[in-house]
């Protein structure tokens, strides 16, 4: 913060115009004082695209991925191609408006259905995120289904990836070879994980998002959230927040925690 002193007494004014060299010593003096650092512009860019605000430079051909997470898609699906499979991303990255979205369009048919909105807000986690904390605002995560196969209404259900589903072997394929190539499912189907509902084709770059759910974890979401456009946000408190970070947020494969 800036300071600006104002001297007005009249006995340094008196010295000032007997001494006019100690006065510009003084004037220098001003001069040289220094102003407080601004925090780094490297740590801003990161919290805003980590909240989905800003879009990180992205790359791939029918995916959007940072680059290292991109390269490593490529090749597994170059792998994957080999053995009859044709990996497609149905969603990759996406900003805040995006998800901000989807969840006012679910937050309004809930609410239509009578649902008090903090019933509303348990809900709809079951599966979705609380703008501006999806992992999908790190170019890092993706939902992938096999092209070879017909694609059904919605792709994303999990009985399409359970044994005789048509995205089962895919599934199996990924298990196996994914780790190879740096990407772990995210939501397991295991009991003892807390937060989102199984997701058997949501994987994520471990290089990458393990470091960024460090980062995502110091920022204040709360604050960003307060004064958005977010459908039931008057719903949010700090403690709602810190649950949802901790299981939520957390609730992932352990491959994907430091």
């Amino acid at each position: 913060m800036n300071r600006r002193g104002f001297l007005c007494c009249t006995g340094v004014l008196a010295v000032t115009l007997a001494h006019p060299a100690g006065a510009a010593q003084k004037k220098n003096t001003k001069i040289q004082t220094k102003k407080p650092a601004s925090p780094p512009a490297q740590e801003n860019t990161r919290e805003l695209e980590l909240l989905g605000l800003r879009r990180p430079p992205l790359f791939g051909e029918g995916f959007n991925l940072r680059q290292s997470a991109a390269d490593a898609f490529e090749a597994m699906r170059h792998a994957a191609k080999k053995d009859g499979f044709q990996l497609h991303s149905v969603s990759s990255f996406r900003g805040f408006d995006h998800q901000l979205t989807i969840w006012n369009r679910k937050f309004r048919q809930l609410r239509q259905q009578g649902f008090p909105a903090h019933d509303i807000l348990w809900k709809i986690i079951q599966y979705s995120s609380i703008p501006g904390s999806s992992r999908h605002h790190w170019g890092t995560d993706l939902d992938i289904i096999d092209r070879n196969q017909p694609s059904p209404a919605d792709p994303l259900l999990a009985e399409h990836f359970a044994a005789g589903g048509i995205y089962h072997p895919l599934y199996q394929w990924l298990l196996v070879n994914a780790p190879t190539y740096g990407f772990y499912e995210v939501y397991t189907n295991d009991p003892q994980r807390t937060g989102f509902a199984y997701e058997p084709w949501h994987w994520s770059y471990s290089e990458l998002s393990i470091p960024f759910l460090q980062e995502f974890s110091r920022i204040d979401l709360f604050q960003h959230l307060k004064n958005s456009s977010m459908e039931g946000r008057q719903t949010l408190t700090p403690e709602i927040m810190r649950r949802y970070l901790a299981e939520w947020g957390f609730g992932v494969n352990p491959g994907l925690k430091a």
